[in-house]
This record gives structure tokens, C-alpha cells and sequence, in this order.
């Protein structure tokens, strides 16, 4: 399994920065979708955005993993515990005025909760397995906004997250093929990955354009 995390210096794999950026936008457009709900707390529609845009900004100029896997996992396990408290109390001041608070108080903390592991995971990812879960968290994010809004703004991030999330699929493939290959150094292909990514970029752009296209193609 790649590590996803090398240092500048020493990027062993082609379309490192392509893919890293690929995929920290992918969290952070899955994180505004939420965001835009409106349904979420003032200090986590302001905090969680900020904290994947500095993650992100960190793993661009090549910074390690901020938590080990065994730390973040027990953070996940702690945040079990504090998921009933959110869920029973907290949670529930801002949907007093719903059909049914209980229900959407149990939502709001399960989106609570979502948002915790993928900022915690993200955080700690070093692995190509590590980016697949973080992909995986931010669809969920993205099916979780759905249940909690009906607007236009959804449609728009949702179709900029299919756009990074192709992308990223891209990036990953691409690095997995080329695992224990025999790659220039650094210094000696900067051009050549400023081409790869514009070509790249240009692929994922074509692709999603395309699946939007042929998507509301056949829905109408």
C-alpha cells in the first residue's frame, strides 16, 4: 500500500501534488456541502472548514501526518462516548422548533460525529487505503447534506465534489500503477509533472463535464 505522505524532496510517485490537492478538495467541498444546510452550529460550520483547508494547506508543502493511527482511533472511540451528550442535549437546542426534534437531533449528531472521524482520519492519513476511507467519508457527507436540504446550492457542490472525486480516483490509480516503478528524481521531472497535471486536470474535467451532461441527459 503507498504511503500518500512523502516529502517534497523525495516524491516518489508521479502526480503526488495532483493527488493530494484532488483529495483535500474533496474533503473540503464535502464539508461546505454540509455546511451550506444551514442545519449545523455556528462553530462547526466555521471550524470545520477551516481545519481541512490548514490539513490541506500542511500536506501541499509536505508536512506529516499530525496524529498516529492508534491516536486517532482512540479519539474516534472517545468520541462515542460524547455522541450520546450531543445527541440528547446539545443537538437538540437547534432543532427545538422541527417536527421531530428527537429525530433530527440524532442526525445533526451522527453529522457531528461524520464530520469528527473524517477530520481526525484526514489528519492521520499516510496510506493509499487511508485516502480511499477519507473518499468514502466524504460521499457520505455529500448523501448526508441531501437528507438535510433540497436547494440549489447542493446541486452546484455536488457536482464540484464529483468533479475532485473523479480526480482523486484518477490521481490514486495513477500512483498504484505506478507503485515499484523506477521514477526520475524530482529535480529532473518538474516539468514533465506540470504536463502530466494539466493533463490530468484536463481528463477530470472532461470526464465530470461529461457525466453531468449524460446525467441530466437522461433524468429529463
Amino acid at each position: 500500500m503507498a504511503a500518500i505522505f512523502s516529502a517534497p524532496s523525495a516524491l516518489a510517485l508521479p502526480a503526488e501534488r495532483f493527488f493530494r490537492t484532488s483529495l483535500s478538495l474533496l474533503m473540503l467541498t464535502s464539508t461546505l456541502t454540509l455546511v451550506s444546510t444551514g442545519k449545523l452550529d455556528v462553530v462547526t460550520s466555521f471550524a470545520a472548514p477551516l481545519i481541512v483547508v490548514y490539513k490541506g494547506f500542511r500536506w501541499w508543502h509536505g508536512r506529516p501526518a499530525e496524529l498516529s493511527h492508534r491516536i486517532a482511533t482512540w479519539c474516534v472511540i472517545a468520541y462515542l462516548g460524547f455522541f450520546p451528550v450531543d445527541a440528547l442535549f446539545l443537538s437538540r437546542f437547534a432543532v427545538v422548533n422541527s417536527a421531530n426534534p428527537p429525530l433530527f437531533a440524532l442526525l445533526l449528531a451522527a453529522v457531528h460525529f461524520l464530520l469528527f472521524v473524517s477530520v481526525v482520519r484526514f489528519y492521520s492519513a499516510v496510506t493509499d487505503r487511508d485516502a480511499l476511507f477519507l473518499s468514502m467519508l466524504s460521499f457520505a457527507g455529500i448523501l448526508a447534506a441531501a437528507v438535510l436540504t433540497v436547494d440549489t446550492i447542493f446541486l452546484v457542490l455536488f457536482f464540484i465534489f464529483l468533479l475532485f472525486g473523479i480526480s482523486t480516483f484518477v490521481g490514486m490509480e495513477l500512483r498504484r500503477g505506478a507503485v515499484g516503478a523506477v521514477w526520475p528524481t524530482v529535480h529532473e521531472r518538474t516539468e514533465r509533472d506540470r504536463k502530466l497535471n494539466r493533463a490530468l486536470s484536463l481528463s477530470s474535467v472532461s470526464v465530470a463535464t461529461g457525466s453531468i451532461l449524460l446525467g441530466g441527459g437522461w433524468f429529463f
